[in-house]
């Protein structure tokens, strides 16, 4: 078993350690207040205990009539989207469960007062953008976004010889096992006090896509960069799983790790959980670049990704067939035994709104097209297509691979634009446009005229 990229992330993973302990040992402030606490500590340093952030979070008093404000904003924007409909009536095949995102806004806007904090009730609207499995519905409340919480041990599954059942392993043990192949390790079997697939499951649970095996597999260290050390370890932002995270292993050992949370804002003014509210609730959504710049702080935590486009690292992978300029797709071959056939046509994304040169796109397209030209002059007859990290772009983009994949099949692209009083008024408004003889007139002038002129310069 060969282990890469280990280098980065257990250096970056010794420095985030050391950050914690650093935090955790710092003179305790005499305060009862816990957001002055995490104040304190934010000002020592940037990584402090998960339990002060989580005990900070809770002290936020509800915003009562805010948030009647802002789910009556959530409505009118959560009417808008065509799957709005559907989720509320889905079919028994659709795993996630059918979901009234208006009706459960409206059930929490009736309950305000029974939530026990702010973050309480903004995290329970945050968790049904979740339910949805689409992260176009993307909320990040503002509340939200002050804490990223994280957990000091990656994991990640193996099977023994390729063939039996995999095991979660801690990713340090299996660091070890890879330098000294002597050494005994042992697999994870239970987490926090509950069977390892059972826990894994369950926050599996907490991630956005629709497949259970994404879900399940976006948790796990991939062994290919320091920001692919997964989200088990990074938990997320205001996601809090505990102060710490206790694993047992079949061999009967235990650990006990320290949870903690990054500070992602400033907390200078901040004296109390009313302070708090004040200073960072100032209903701000995050914005790509201040997400993008606090993450630049932490360089082994993988932004989200809807929030920045994904590239393929140079560090542990092989060397590519085939690969994009700017690392959208890449091309490889096995060579193990039994895997002399299979090629990987790694796609990381479709995104190329960031291309300043303008050609990304048909860059792209070339590289898929010379790849698949290299695994039929190769000889290979099996294709493993890997979008592990891929976050969409452009539809062009996918549909062409589609058709270079399957050049004889015509693909299917229907969207769904559900009935609604919104898209009615756009549709009279369109109407009335072409219903009015003035306005078409003019349109019909201007058409005439702009053909004159371009006959003219012809």
């Amino acid at each position: 078993m060969r282990l890469f990229g280990i280098t980065l992330v257990s250096a970056a993973l010794a420095a985030a350690q050391s950050s914690t302990s650093t935090s955790s040992s710092a003179s305790p402030s005499k305060t009862s207040e816990p957001c002055a606490l995490a104040s304190q500590l934010a000002d020592e340093n940037q990584v402090i205990p998960a339990q002060t952030a989580y005990e900070c979070l809770k002290s936020v008093p509800v915003a009562v009539e805010q948030d009647k404000t802002l789910i009556d904003q959530l409505k009118v924007l959560w009417e808008w989207h065509s799957e709005t409909g559907y989720l509320k009536n889905t079919p028994e095949s659709w795993e996630l469960g059918s979901v009234d995102l208006l009706g459960e806004l409206d059930k929490i806007k009736e309950n305000l007062s029974s939530y026990d904090s702010e973050y309480d009730v903004q995290l329970a609207i945050n968790k049904l953008t979740l339910k949805t499995g689409n992260f176009h519905f993307n909320y990040m409340p503002d509340i939200l976004q002050v804490f990223f919480f994280g957990r000091l041990i990656p994991v990640t599954t193996v099977s023994e010889d390729g063939t039996s059942v995999p095991e979660t392993y801690a990713v340090a043990d299996l660091v070890q096992k890879d330098s000294d192949d002597s050494i005994e390790i042992s697999p994870i079997a239970k987490i926090n006090g509950e069977d390892t697939q059972t826990y894994l499951n369950k926050i599996a649970a907490q991630e956005q896509y629709i497949d259970p095996d994404a879900r399940y597999n976006s948790l796990m260290w991939r062994g290919n960069a320091a920001a692919s050390v997964g989200s088990f370890v990074n938990i997320g932002l205001g996601i809090y799983e505990g102060a710490t995270t206790n694993i047992t292993f079949k061999n009967e050992t235990t650990r006990v790790i320290k949870n903690y949370a990054e500070v992602r804002q400033n907390l200078t003014a901040v004296t109390s959980g009313k302070s708090f509210f004040e200073e960072l609730c100032t209903g701000s959504f995050a914005g790509i670049e201040a997400m993008t710049t606090s993450m630049k702080k932490t360089p082994y935590k993988g932004a989200p990704h809807h929030w920045k486009r994904q590239s393929i690292p140079s560090d542990g992978y092989p060397k590519p067939v085939v690969e994009h300029s700017g690392g959208m797709v890449a091309g490889y071959f096995m060579n193990g035994s039994d895997f002399e056939d299979v090629a990987v046509l790694k796609i990381v994304t479709f995104d190329t709104s960031s291309d300043e040169r303008g050609d990304a796109a048909v860059e792209f397209q070339d590289v898929v097209k010379q790849f698949l030209g290299n695994c039929t002059d190769a000889g290979k007859k099996k294709l493993v297509i890997d979008l592990r990290e891929n976050g969409g772009g452009d539809t062009d983009l996918l549909l062409d691979t589609f058709m270079q994949l399957f050049p004889g099949e015509v693909p299917f692209s229907a969207q769904r634009y559900r009935a609604q009083e919104q898209y009615k008024l756009i549709g009279e408004a369109i109407n009335s446009v072409y219903e009015d003889q003035s306005v078409q007139s003019l349109i019909k002038k201007a058409t005439g005229e702009s053909k004159q002129n371009a006959s003219a310069v012809i």
